[in-house]
């Protein structure tokens, strides 16, 4: 039987990618705001003869001119528009095309807070799509599709792609079904919003009420109510308890088996307010740069977005003398060519039943001015630049199949050239430095 640590590689491209990329972030304050009324204006700009799968990807352009720009909030007024054209929205290999920003991604958040912590990163999976894709049965366990040599396969293959909350503790996946009472394998959604020490996830699916009870209360979590539904709250770590090895408290669970939902959330209070007002009565989908970016996204098979992968884009090399890295420095500033800051970024991931991929990569600007201005620069970018990572020209791993501004949103969608998941690798590690 594999090991936790084996499996954990298997996530290690999602997990790692996320540490990265907060640990260069700052801190971007983000006003509520209600969500536009009016349809933006589309400018598209096909790169290729033709685009025959979902959009896919992954988005987040940041400053380019000195490493020291920071980016402006986003605004609390509803941004104003060019004009009133519809908005086209990407086809999706799990929603048909033009159901703009009625994806289960949207419904999900929706019962999410708008608050400036929730705003920096927020995530999403569909596990039922990503299940149907790949064959994989409902309902199964690690031990099953284990003894399966190639349903497990094609799990390891498939779930690179994925952006799983903190609830779902992929690390733990081999293990986590005894230790928690539920896994993957039973959810059908999942969305995320913000980072430790304020976090909520949420959870959607065919859940054991009675075997989450079991193994939290047998994991020293403290038993309440909120509402008419439990709750299970860790507020002292006791690593006695095996449970606590994987959620680190001060947490709370708290099941809604009316909307088959599990809402956990850092602090306590955070999850209890969340459960208390399904749907929140003013959710972070009404900021206009989260809803302009689920507009456009629709409903993918997953995708990772917010305000703190915005950063500045140098790349310096941390194997070199001093001097050497302040003269990669120098270089990359004078090469770069600046682009107006977007206040939001963010990816997502499509599958097609045919097996093709693509990545849709996005960024809101504050006005479709600044998106317009940032799309030429950033798209010779994807087409013609060279991964800081494998050294190797973005050519190798992606084909920028189109780029679209449509209202304050600009975004390129790239179809996959290789299947080994080393372009997904490259496009996740360099973000957001290709596109600042």
């Amino acid at each position: 039987m594999l090991t936790a640590r084996f499996f954990k590689t298997i996530f290690g491209i999602l997990t790692l990618t996320g540490s990265l990329l907060l640990a260069a972030c700052g801190d971007n304050t983000v006003a509520p705001s209600p969500s536009p009324t009016t349809p933006p204006a589309t400018t598209s700009v096909s790169t290729t003869a033709a685009a025959t799968t979902a959009p896919a990807t992954t988005s987040a352009a940041t400053p380019t001119g000195a490493a020291t720009t920071t980016p402006a909030t986003i605004p609390a007024t509803t941004p104003t528009v060019a004009s009133t054209t519809a908005a086209a929205t990407p086809a999706s290999a799990t929603t048909p095309a033009g159901q703009s920003g009625s994806g289960k991604a949207a419904e999900l958040l929706a019962n999410i807070p708008n608050s400036p912590e929730y705003l920096k990163i927020l995530s999403y999976t569909n596990y039922a799509a990503f299940r149907k894709l790949n064959n994989l049965p409902d309902g199964g366990t690690f031990q099953t599709l284990s003894r399966d040599k190639e349903a497990f396969a094609r799990l390891m293959s498939g779930s690179r792609y994925l952006n799983p909350s903190s609830l779902m503790a992929v690390n733990y996946f081999q293990t986590l079904r005894d230790m928690a009472g539920f896994d993957l394998l039973q959810a059908d959604y999942d969305a995320e919003a913000g980072e430790p020490p304020k976090l909520i996830s949420l959870a959607q699916g065919n859940f054991d009420a009675a075997a989450i009870d079991k193994a939290w209360t047998a994991g020293g979590a403290v038993k309440g109510t909120v509402g008419p539904n439990t709750s299970y709250t860790i507020e002292k770590i006791d690593f006695d308890k095996e449970l606590q090895h994987i959620y680190l408290g001060n947490l709370a669970l708290i099941p809604v088996p009316s909307q088959k939902l599990l809402v956990y959330g850092k602090p306590p209070a955070a999850a209890t307010a969340v459960a208390s007002a399904l749907p929140a009565k003013t959710p972070v989908t009404n900021n206009p740069a989260v809803k302009g970016l689920l507009d456009v996204f629709g409903d993918p098979v997953s995708l990772y977005m917010g305000s703190s992968l915005i950063g500045s884009g140098i790349n310096i090399p941390l194997d070199v003398s001093p001097g050497a890295a302040k003269d990669a420095l120098e270089a990359t500033i004078k090469a770069t060519k600046p682009v107006p800051v977007p206040l939001m970024g963010g990816y997502a991931f499509y599958q097609d039943a045919a097996g093709a991929k693509t990545y849709l990569v996005a960024n809101y600007y504050t006005d479709p001015a600044s998106a317009k201005a940032a799309q030429p620069v950033l798209l010779d970018r994807l087409k013609n630049g060279v991964s800081s990572r494998s050294r190797n020209p973005y050519s190798q791993y992606w084909e920028v199949a189109s780029s679209e501004v449509v209202g304050n949103v600009v975004t390129f969608k790239l179809n996959w050239k290789q299947a080994n998941g080393l372009a997904q690798f490259v496009l996740t590690r360099d973000f957001p430095a290709f596109l600042t």
